[in-house]
């Protein structure tokens, strides 16, 4: 059986800091719960409740810069079935999942028209490009897969090699070994 010394316990240390916690606020509208978390250093508030910033849509949609980093986990299962014939097969499979962690947001949204936003134009240029992309890419491909075939096709026997023909069809058939 485990012994305690119940004169040893040591009092609980308050930090000065909240380095560590999770803090949950909550409370009814307009009481201030985000007026106190803007508050903390490297808030980040994120608005989903109906009404928040009604003036978005996407007919007026805000665009800004949101910055962090792409996390990929892979999971891998082994399972391993019996085989009545040997070793035990092992079948493996594995799926990603891929994270998107914000890190920060400008505070500052992006207009229609600058410099660091792209404009209609702008898509509808690299989408164009990237389409003759793909017809120059097709193109090549279809060269090599018929420049692949017909090199089987056009070569010569290599050297040294005879063609035999048969005098007569029924010799051949007459033939038995």
């Amino acid at each position: 059986m485990a012994s305690v010394d119940i004169f040893a316990v040591k009092p609980h240390v308050v930090s000065r800091d909240l380095k560590g916690y999770t803090i949950l606020l909550y409370g009814a509208p307009k009481t201030g719960k985000t007026t106190i978390a803007s508050k903390f250093s490297k808030a980040l508030l994120l608005g989903f409740e109906a009404g928040y910033l009604t003036d978005i849509s996407i007919s007026e949609p805000m665009l800004t810069k949101v910055w962090g980093n792409i996390v990929c986990t892979t999971i891998e299962n082994r399972t391993e079935t019996e085989n009545a014939f040997g070793a035990p097969t092992v079948n493996i499979t594995t799926r990603t999942l891929r994270a998107w962690d914000i890190e920060g947001a400008s505070v500052d949204p992006m207009e229609f028209g600058d410099e660091s936003t792209m404009t209609a134009e702008d898509v509808a240029e690299g989408k164009n490009n990237r389409e003759l992309h793909l017809v120059e890419v097709r193109a090549n491909h279809d060269e090599y897969q018929r420049s692949k075939d017909n090199a089987f096709n056009d070569d010569p026997p290599f050297s040294g090699a005879t063609t035999v023909k048969s005098a007569s069809p029924t010799a051949a058939k007459n033939f038995k070994f």
